[in-house]
């Protein structure tokens, strides 16, 4: 006689997140669910050990006259990123590595408040991804980053009261950049994402709204797709 049958495993309830439309009343609809999972350097078990994915979120804020707000970061020489080095002070969009329990629109938002003590913005989509394998104080570590548009409402002051203590050291400072800024420093500054100056131009040409889905990113200059 044939065994019972085996429970069916329960079934997961769908859910995205609901985001404002850039200019429009219409909702736009981001996933904001993971289902990224340790990747094996061999599919051989036992063979190589698993290499853990940090998931960040990042925030490309602009401002009424579309600037885009940068945080300049010191660097400690935590995360190598292979092809990609940088100097000592770097400047990048706002944002970090999720919490546990946390989905990228999430930690977008708290991070976002943590750097710079804004919470009154307008969401936008995800506009980019970024994936890269680098080194975490030592360790290989895969990389995986999205970033979505905001912009900011009205005039509000940026403060370090939120920052955790690790980061008043890090943080160095702060500024809002024009697209023609950004091109003129990208000899003399570190910018990251690779890329950006043309990245946000990219974006407010297209209103906020680029076509199609989020743009995939490189670390290594002359490759962004």
């Amino acid at each position: 006689m044939p065994g019972p049958r085996p429970a069916s495993p329960p079934r997961r309830s769908a859910s995205s997140r609901s985001l404002r439309k850039w200019t429009e009343g219409r909702n736009n609809l981001v996933d904001t669910r993971s289902t990224v999972k340790p990747i094996r350097l061999s599919d051989r078990a036992g063979q190589e050990p698993a290499v853990r994915t940090r998931r960040g979120a990042r925030v490309v804020l602009l401002d009424q006259d579309d600037r885009i707000l940068m945080i300049r970061h010191r660097d400690d020489g935590a995360i190598v990123v292979p092809g990609s080095p940088v100097r000592e002070l770097f400047w990048v969009p706002p944002g970090g590595g999720l919490k546990e329990d946390e989905d990228f629109v999430q930690a977008a938002r708290r991070e976002l408040l943590e750097e710079t003590g804004l919470a009154e913005v307008e969401w936008g989509p995800c506009l980019w991804t970024l994936d890269a394998d680098v080194r975490w104080r030592g360790e290989p570590v895969h990389m995986h980053e999205r970033y979505f548009l905001a912009r900011a409402r009205g005039t509000q002051t940026i403060t370090r009261a939120y920052l955790e203590p690790g980061e008043q050291q890090a943080i160095v400072d702060h500024r809002w950049w024009s697209v023609a800024e950004l091109v003129a420093a990208r000899t003399t500054e570190t910018l990251r994402p690779v890329g950006l100056p043309e990245l946000l131009a990219e974006v407010l040409a297209a209103g906020g709204r680029p076509s199609g889905g989020p743009r995939a990113l490189s670390v290594q200059h002359g490759a962004t797709e």
